[in-house]
């Protein structure tokens, strides 16, 4: 039934991500909480390191990083949202019958992710990626994403991330924050912050719709 994952579903796709990027596909993401938390921390001791601490959970970075890959995965392995083909079979020695059947759900389900959250960060992306020239925050979010992209697309744990990429370059946002600046900007410029239509596409970050014809 198309609700049933593929039992071969995540050794295939493990083996064609690498073990970095299938850990972002698959990370159980919760978002980083602002505001309250940094003002209880700068009560507590206004002299202290602590202010500085990143406070836990992911961040909107993070989120970005992996629906960039969800996007890559549903884009490479199961058929476009508009086919009516609903799923792919790709061979794949290892299984019993040589094959592994991929779906959008079961992409989705693996990932972690509703249809929901996938849409929201999948529609912050392309709106950061399209409005990026018209605002300087998100610019700088462009730009520590497309930097992470680059780097192949891992999660980085507190310290690491702290040492690799400054906070000056990455601005400290949740994904309700982005939402507003996307739609600050939308007002601003007049323009679409989706590449084509009124919907977001699988295309990758940094798209144009030169790329390929709409």
């Amino acid at each position: 039934s198309p609700s049933q994952v593929d039992p071969c579903a995540v050794a295939f796709l493990r083996d064609q991500l690498g073990e970095a990027k299938w850990d972002t596909f698959c990370a159980r993401l919760s978002e980083r909480r602002l505001g309250p938390i940094k003002s209880k921390i700068r009560v507590k001791g206004k002299n202290s390191s602590d202010d500085t601490s990143p406070p836990p959970g992911a961040t909107a970075i993070d989120f970005l990083v992996k629906v960039e890959i969800v996007k890559e995965v549903l884009r490479t392995y199961v058929p476009h949202p508009y086919n009516p083909l609903k799923s792919l079979t790709h061979p794949y020695p290892h299984s019993l019958s040589g094959s592994v059947t991929l779906t959008r759900s079961t992409i989705l389900v693996l990932s972690g992710w509703s249809n929901t959250q996938f849409s929201y960060w999948a529609r912050r992306a392309e709106g950061i990626s399209v409005l990026a020239a018209h605002d300087e925050r998100l610019h700088a979010v462009a730009l520590a994403l497309q930097e992470r992209i680059n780097a192949g697309g891992v999660l980085l744990d507190g310290a690491d991330e702290t040492e690799v990429y400054s906070t000056q370059r990455c601005p400290n946002v949740t994904g309700k924050g982005l939402d507003i600046i996307i739609e600050d900007v939308k007002k601003r410029t007049g323009l679409s912050p989706f590449l084509r239509g009124k919907h977001s596409s699988l295309d990758p970050f940094g798209s144009t719709n030169s790329d390929k014809d709409a």
